[in-house]
């Protein structure tokens, strides 16, 4: 099986963020009482990305099939975060 280099993990992980966004942190969405409240836009902070079990997972899943399979999933995550942050899709 081929092994992955930490960049295409990298990628993965936040094609996953960014594809699942709104249902990874629907909580923070769900406190309004109406519908075009919850459709508005919503502000997750790293913090938040960083306890997501369901993000967490992933990376340590990417992490198995990468080339750096002892790498920590939190620091990946946050290397993810940063990436992100530099690209405008995240605010730090």
């Amino acid at each position: 099986m081929n092994k992955h280099t930490l960049n295409r993990v990298k990628k993965n992980i936040n094609d996953f963020i960014m594809k699942n966004y709104t249902t990874l942190f629907a909580n923070r969405a769900s406190g309004s009482s109406n519908a075009q409240a919850e459709s508005a836009a919503f502000v997750v902070a790293g913090e938040d990305i960083l306890s997501c079990t369901k993000i967490l997972w992933k990376a340590k899943d990417e992490l198995r099939n990468s080339m750096e399979p002892n790498k920590e999933p939190a620091a990946l995550i946050n290397e993810c975060i940063q990436e992100l942050c530099e690209k405008g899709f995240l605010l730090r």
